[in-house]
């Protein structure tokens, strides 16, 4: 007999070997016996039903205690609440956000609540598998600036804050017909502290103005300036503003650099944040209408910001080791980029304590779901601009919270204080 003939012949006989009573059965397997010549126990083998893959190993040990119906629903709440975080970086912030959700929500019991805060992180991923289950267009164009500055050849000292990455992000839907939006994102090489702010097409003015108030918030003083050789980026406005017309807004040159062209690597920083910043939130629509710029501006500023800098952890590379010919990346303990800038010895203790009255006065869930609601506004107000019937109400901002205004009015006291001077503290 043929090997196909063979396995035609045993599907054929398992299938009728499931539904016979037993002295039926017994006639199948002479049959097979005198058929194939096996033995009666290999005819029994050939007949049963096949199970695919490896066996599967009895669990031996006690039952999971993370395996409750409860504390999977607990769990999934703090997750979805830190938009689907990495499970390392959701152990690293579980307690502040577990203490955030029980001052606006309801309490957890103290069981679920200890099981939440000594979970480990493979445990997270155990108990969040059954849960998880269009790339962009480059609008970098050289403006035949670029031979002015200099190309970065060393990394800046990434322990001192103020040395900063830029780079944007086009809102175009897949056309670069037009104008429309960009999400303009700065990131501090040391603290990973992020801000972004919305433009509306890439003007060298407009980009200036952007900066100009990223730089407003920051809270370190701006020492150097890197950037790849897109004409929105890199500039005569731009260079005039970081040099020599600093000295008129009272604050000293800073360094200025740029990335070599067609390595997109050497702004790693701020390449990452593009992904996890702005294409995560905006996403990849089209965003063609100057109307919607100050609500994403407000978004950007005072709620997802704040939300990021003060409340979610994030990986920094500590050490590259080739190993058999790969290289292995070693990552430090995920923190906070609040942590990071209250622990450093170069950020005035001035500036420490007006940034820990600010932190002091927000709550991450209440931002996150502030998020949610003008994330939300800002997708229906852009859905109904393109039918031309936007209503004025879903184009306009909240008030600015009272905590920002303290914030930024204490913050602006301090650089009129120090003008034309760069405050570096070394203990």
């Amino acid at each position: 007999m043929e090997r196909k003939e063979k396995e035609y012949y045993l599907f054929v006989q398992r299938y009728r070997y499931e539904k016979l009573s037993k002295k039926q059965k017994g006639e199948i397997l002479d049959e097979i016996q005198e058929k194939l010549g096996v033995c009666r126990r290999q005819a029994l083998r050939l007949v049963k039903k096949r199970e695919q893959g490896r066996p599967k190993k009895k669990r031996v040990g006690r039952r999971s205690k993370y395996q409750s119906i409860e504390f999977k629903k607990a769990l999934k709440e703090i997750w979805v609440l830190h938009d689907y975080a990495c499970s390392g970086i959701l152990k690293a912030d579980m307690e502040t956000w577990v203490n955030a959700k029980e001052e606006v929500r309801d309490k957890y019991d103290n069981e679920i609540k200890e099981l939440l805060l000594s979970i480990s992180r493979p445990t997270i991923d155990r108990v969040l598998h059954d849960y998880k289950k269009n790339k962009g267009k480059s609008t970098t164009h050289s403006g035949g600036f670029k031979e002015e500055i200099p190309v970065q050849k060393n990394i800046w000292d990434v322990n001192i804050p103020g040395y900063v990455e830029a780079d944007t992000v086009a809102h175009c839907g897949g056309s670069l017909a037009g104008e429309f939006i960009y999400s303009y994102t700065t990131v501090d090489i040391a603290t990973l502290w992020t801000e972004v702010r919305g433009i509306y097409g890439k003007g060298s003015l407009v980009a200036v103005k952007a900066f100009e108030d990223i730089e407003d918030s920051l809270p370190f003083d701006l020492l150097g300036y890197d950037s790849d050789n897109g004409t929105e980026m890199m500039n005569q406005y731009m260079y005039k503003y970081l040099t020599t017309e600093r000295e008129e807004r009272g604050r000293s040159e800073v360094t200025v650099t740029r990335a070599r062209a067609y390595h997109s690597n050497d702004n790693a920083h701020v390449e990452q944040r593009n992904n996890s910043v702005a294409r995560k939130y905006l996403g990849y629509e089209r965003y063609g209408f100057k109307e919607l710029q100050p609500l994403i501006n407000y978004t950007y500023k005072y709620v997802l910001c704040p939300l990021l800098n003060h409340f979610c952890s994030v990986y920094k590379l500590k050490d590259k080791i080739l190993a058999k010919h790969r290289k292995n990346r070693i990552y430090g303990t995920p923190e906070k980029p609040y942590e990071k800038i209250i622990n450093s010895d170069y950020v005035s203790q001035e500036r420490k304590d007006i940034l820990k009255e600010l932190h002091d006065a927000l709550n991450p869930v209440l931002l996150h779901d502030k998020k949610q609601k003008l994330f939300e506004q800002i997708d229906l107000a852009n859905k109904e601009l393109q039918k031309g019937n936007c209503s004025t109400r879903l184009l306009t901002l909240p008030p600015i919270p009272n905590e920002f205004l303290i914030y930024e009015r204490k913050l602006k006291a301090i650089y009129e204080q120090n003008r034309g001077k760069i405050q570096l503290y070394k203990s």
